[in-house]
Order: structure tokens, then sequence, then C-alpha cells
């Protein structure tokens, strides 16, 4: 899932979050980024990751400084020393010609940070497209001109769980008034089971049913 900054109390309980981030790598990647270099977030969603990141999204959203379709990055050709690109490959058409744009607007030795759903339920924003195993994350990241730093799971099999039991809830309810008067009520009481990926985000099966994966790569 994307970063989406801090929600308001009454948003969490009316629209709880299916997912929990236990091995969040955003600050692990920036402390791999030299200080004062240029870094991009495609896909933003409102969120700065540092003061002076440029956020790019398809709309305005918070402090978003480039609206622009990501498959045609207004960027000039070897500027950029860190791209971050959370949980956004899956809602764009061609998720290659995202990658090659990365690789176009980075220096040599730049740093890439890609995360993506797994096992996730369908959530448009506008469009959902795509899922992806670590190897196939692994496989269009390297196709592509990226090198390998590190991959794994930033979002486990709990919240995996979570989701699909969330979403299973409410098939079951289809009168609509229904399902938005129950569906915070089930959500809530289903939601801490996601907090289990606190525990077992490092198990070696975890993989296999995770909800989000990630990779860290570089430019060679």
């Amino acid at each position: 899932m994307p970063w989406t900054g801090k929600r308001k109390i009454i948003n969490r309980i009316l629209n709880p979050s299916p997912t929990y981030q236990a091995n969040c790598q955003i600050s692990k990647v920036l402390s791999m980024i030299p200080e004062n270099s240029k870094i991009i977030d495609l896909g933003a969603g409102g969120r700065k990751i540092t003061p002076d990141t440029i956020s790019i999204d398809f709309v305005k959203i918070g402090d978003t400084k480039i609206i622009a379709d990501i498959h045609r990055l207004p960027v000039k050709t070897g500027i950029i020393d860190g791209v971050f690109c959370t949980g956004t490959l899956e809602h764009v058409e061609y998720p290659e010609k995202v990658i090659k744009e990365i690789y176009r607007i980075t220096k040599p030795k730049s740093i890439i940070y890609i995360d993506v759903p797994f096992m996730q339920c369908y959530h448009p924003d506008p469009v959902d497209y795509w899922r992806f195993t670590i190897k196939g994350l692994e496989l269009i990241c390297i196709r592509n001109g990226l090198s390998l730093i590190e991959s794994g799971v930033n979002i486990g099999v709990a919240s995996s769980l979570t989701w699909i039991s969330m979403e299973f809830f409410q098939a079951i309810f289809s009168n609509r008034l229904l399902n938005k008067m129950l569906t915070p009520v089930l959500g809530n009481l289903i939601l801490p089971l996601k907090y289990l990926d606190k525990f077992i985000i490092n198990n070696r099966n975890n993989y296999a049913g995770a909800s989000a994966v990630y990779f860290i790569g570089t430019k060679s």
C-alpha cells in the first residue's frame, strides 16, 4: 500500500487500513542516499519523504510538485540521485515503461526503491492492474537496467489475511447500506490480526503469502 500520511482518527475508524508495514524500508533507503541529493517520489500520494523530495503524481494531492504521467516523466536524463516508487506500479498500464523511465532519469550509482503488492485485494487508484512476486519484481527491474541490492517482504502474510477477511465480510453483505454500516465494525474487529506481522515478518516463509514486497537497487 502507498504511504498515506497521518490519518484523522475518525477516518481510521470508518476506513480502517487492512495492512501494517512491519518492515518499512524508507528510512534505511534514505540513509543510503547522500545528503543534498535530488530525490523523486513517484505516485507520492501527497506525502513528503523529505522536505526537498520532488513528489510526482497524476493528480494534485497535498504537496505534489509535478503532475504527470509517470510513463513519460518531465525530467531530464541522468540527473536524479534517488527514486522512491511505493504501491504504485500496480496502478500503471505499463510497469516496464515506468522502470525504464526511472533508469533514464537517474545517475549511475543512484538508489532506487520500489515496493509492490503481492497478496492484496483489488484497490483502484484509479485502476488496479498488477500483482508481483519477489522474483517477478526482481526480474522486471533487472531486465530494465537496475542492479539488485536487496529485496524482501515489507508487508507480511498477516496483513494479507486481514485484508482478505475484510473483503469476505463485505462480499457477504450485498446491501449497500448494511455494508457501509457493518464494514467499519467488522474491520476494526479483524484489524488486530495485521499486527501479528510484527512478530513473523522475518519468517523465511513469509514471502509465500506476503501482502507486499520490495526491491532496493541501483543504476549500474
